[in-house]
């Protein structure tokens, strides 16, 4: 996110509509009942000291988070920082996101022992216990900072929905023991994530197209990828099951992945055309003498929209290829083949759902 664009967010920011909570209900943040104690600030003097010392990019935006636990708030800014290192190059590559999660995991259980070093649990549990931490804390963020602390909570809740994507793909990896499987897992891992940013960027233009000019968008983007990943996390532990052959049956949504995949291309048209009222715009803003500028902008964010959408469909078409692979190397179990194309079949499915939520607004409703 471009941090001009953030800070004028904040700035003149606006209550967000009731379409930005729809998706809260589908799964809690929190991943397991335990966490760290976040009810008062740790002066613990074994605590990272060089955490604790290096540069907080995300300290600043969390005034409410910082003022109840900011050794807490450090901690969380090494999952936050992965968008706007190397100007964002992490989040399309995957051994970047690996290394990341590495060096993350590091932090959680180093952190964890400097607060409890009695306490003999599995180095899982530990960074569940602090991950469950930062996320009850940007709780309060979000409820005692207004629409910039949703915002800011979001940006927390997201990366660690990430790097539970990223413990998700290693326990695929570590639940076969067939090594084509795993590379074809690894390839299948690239092309989604290379895909879901793509297509990230798309419904950020047909939400701007829809609510141009309003400031509900950033919210309502984040919130949208925030359900994108809680599909991601449903579906790869769905795959998790059937690649140990200890899956239940799902329901299946049509008949094929090309008929799923047509319906998701057709929708990624139909929104752009839909939510584009040039019209509109010009009229809401003929009396601003900065109409020919609004107007400008306005287009450009439908061209891009239209060169999105033409990358998205290439993109979801490799993963797709990438997930028939797999399918392909599981024959020899039938059940097992099928309940994967199933999976494939009802996630294509839920992909399509975020980009048709995004309905016009007529003027009545803005």
């Amino acid at each position: 996110m471009n941090r001009l664009l953030y800070i004028l967010m904040l700035l003149f920011i606006l209550p967000i509509g009731s379409c930005i909570n729809k998706n809260k209900h589908k799964q809690p943040d929190i991943l397991e009942d335990e966490t760290v104690d976040t009810s008062t600030i740790h002066n613990n003097t074994k605590s990272l000291d060089s955490i604790i010392s290096a540069p907080n990019e995300l300290a600043c935006w969390s005034s409410v988070a910082s003022s109840l636990n900011y050794e807490l708030v450090y901690i969380a800014n090494a999952l936050y920082k992965l968008g706007f290192k190397d100007n964002g190059k992490g989040l399309h590559d995957l051994s970047y996101q690996l290394d990341w999660y590495n060096q993350c995991t590091s932090i959680f259980i180093e952190y964890f022992n400097s607060l409890y070093p009695n306490e003999n649990i599995s180095d899982k549990r530990k960074v569940t216990r602090v991950l469950n931490g930062i996320v009850k804390l940007y709780h309060k963020e979000e409820e005692e900072g207004g629409t910039a602390g949703e915002i800011i909570s979001y940006d927390i809740k997201i990366p660690i929905l990430r790097y539970k994507i990223i413990s998700l793909y290693k326990e695929c990896l570590s639940s076969t023991k067939d090594k084509k499987v795993q590379n074809l897992l690894k390839d299948e891992m690239q092309c989604w994530i290379t895909f879901v940013e793509t297509y990230t960027d798309y419904l950020n233009n047909i939400i701007c197209i829809t609510h141009f000019g309003g400031s509900i968008c950033t919210p309502y983007l984040l919130s949208m990828k925030h359900s994108l990943f809680i599909d991601r996390i449903v579906d790869q532990k769905l795959v998790i099951n059937i690649l140990r052959n200890n899956h239940q049956p799902s329901k299946t949504v049509t008949t094929s992945i090309l008929k799923e995949l047509e319906a998701f291309n057709n929708e990624l048209r139909k929104a752009r055309d839909r939510n584009y009222a040039p019209d509109f715009i010009a009229d809401a803003f003929q009396h601003s003498k900065d109409c020919s500028y609004m107007m400008s902008l306005y287009d450009s964010t439908y061209i891009e929209a239209k060169q999105n959408s033409k990358v998205v469909k290439r993109q979801i078409s490799k993963w797709c290829a990438a997930r028939q692979d797999i399918k392909t190397t599981l024959k020899n179990d039938s059940i097992q083949a099928n309940a994967y194309e199933n999976a494939t079949i009802n996630y294509i499915h839920e992909l399509t759902q975020h980009v048709k939520s995004i309905a016009p607004v007529s003027a009545d409703t803005e």
